[in-house]
């Protein structure tokens, strides 16, 4: 015979399974969710209902069909339970809120006065301050997603390190930003975060690739890996350090102390550092250098697509390097889809021919992957925190102790009355 407590456990799990379908598939019909979960048609209808009940979702009209009557479609509830997503990058500091299915309902963009630990704290406190203390005070949010930049310890929500940002190590952001606001905060490396909004609204959840790799090019490198549908964390959850890859023994010495990191030689910093190293030994080149402080790589390629020979050259180095680089990732690898996400990767035309030859003329035979430009626009590592968070909420959801507590707050009402 089965327990109550098992009973509950049961319930449980079918509304989560259902929640996940409508998150999914929404707008779908009750026949349809059905089909899709395997559920009987009285759980169906009897869940979907207490969903309903609690808000979680909403009916949005008719579903169109040739004959007969049309069947209500449900939907995740798009007005009454918010997410936050932060992406943490150096170059800005981005933030977004969502719906439950990761539609965001604004977004916001703040730029640091000094890349140092106070002034990056300040900001980010400032922007969630206006999120949920200003803008949205009404609102119900069930948590906070952070799209961290550098090394993250995913497991304790701490911050190890943030490039190019003096007096930050060992920052334990999940703790401080859930004792500030008494939300549930994760904290995540910003490739991983972009993967899930890719798999989620972008090319690799069209049903494209369940193996695939995203490089996030602008200031620095990072990756992320997606083998069978799940992301590849590593065994210390290490993994995507793409840009620490050597690829030339005897190239510069990078920040982390190796020389010849793909990091030197083909992110936006990288570049930058490798142009101001050529001007200084007499190279000719048509950039202001004035402007490099607040312009950076993007200088760099407005002169490169101005036939700047110095500027040209690096973008050439750059795609040679990451191609090579990419070739023995492919074929260890093997995945179905390569995606090139980030501001350095809308100056593909300065670097993608170099990139494709280098990566083809070192591949093993038979090995072809796919490789697109993320169509995602610029808050997609904060929609992704988002996402992360919309999980966690739904895995946690135990419907049956909110109907008891319910059940009970109406009697008490009622003996009060």
């Amino acid at each position: 015979m089965t327990s109550p407590r098992n009973s509950s456990q049961i319930k449980d799990n079918n509304v989560r399974t259902l929640l996940y379908a409508i998150k999914q598939n929404g707008p779908i019909a009750k026949r349809d969710l059905q089909h899709l979960t395997g559920l009987s048609w009285g759980a169906v209808s009897s869940l979907t209902g207490e969903l309903q009940e609690r808000g979680y979702v909403v009916l949005c009209g008719k579903q169109i069909t040739s004959v007969g009557r049309k069947p209500a479609e449900l939907d995740i509830n798009g007005n009454d339970f918010y997410l936050v997503g932060i992406d943490l990058n150096t170059s800005a500091l981005s933030g977004v809120v969502t719906d439950l299915k990761g539609r965001i309902v604004r977004e916001w963009t703040r730029l640091f006065a000094r890349l140092d630990y106070d002034c990056v704290m300040e900001t980010l406190f400032s922007l969630l301050d206006e999120i949920l203390l200003q803008e949205f005070p009404e609102k119900c949010f069930l948590g906070i997603g952070l799209a961290v930049q550098g090394f993250v310890d995913v497991e304790k929500g701490v911050s190890v390190y943030l490039p190019r940002v003096r007096h930050w190590k060992n920052v334990p952001l999940k703790t401080m930003i859930e004792e500030r606001y008494g939300h549930y905060t994760n904290l995540m490396h910003d490739p991983d975060c972009l993967m899930i909004a890719e798999r989620t609204f972008g090319a690799v959840c069209l049903g494209l690739s369940q193996n695939a790799i995203l490089l996030r090019l602008d200031g620095g490198i990072g990756m992320s890996i997606m083998s069978n549908g799940q992301l590849h964390m590593g065994a210390n959850g290490k993994a995507g350090e793409f840009g620490h890859v050597s690829v030339r023994k005897d190239g510069p010495v990078c920040t982390c102390g190796n020389k010849g990191c793909l990091e030197e030689l083909a992110s936006g910093d990288g570049l930058v550092r490798r142009f101001v190293e050529q001007v200084n030994q007499g190279r000719k080149t048509i950039v202001d250098i004035s402007t490099l402080n607040t312009e950076g790589y993007r200088a760099l390629a407005m002169a490169a697509q101005k036939g700047d020979a110095l500027c040209m050259e690096l973008f050439q180095q750059m795609g040679e390097c990451l191609g090579f680089a990419l070739s023995g990732l492919m074929n260890v690898l093997d995945p179905e889809l390569v995606v090139l996400y980030g501001e350095l990767a809308n100056y593909r035309t300065l670097f993608f021919g170099a990139l494709f030859e280098q990566m083809n003329a070192h591949l093993y035979t038979g090995i072809a992957p796919k490789v697109i430009f993320s169509e995602q626009g610029k808050d997609a590592a904060a929609q992704g925190a988002a996402l992360v968070v919309a999980d966690h909420v739904i895995d946690g959801i135990e419907i049956t102790a909110e109907l008891e507590q319910l059940a009970k707050e109406k009697e008490e009402a009622g003996k009060n009355k």
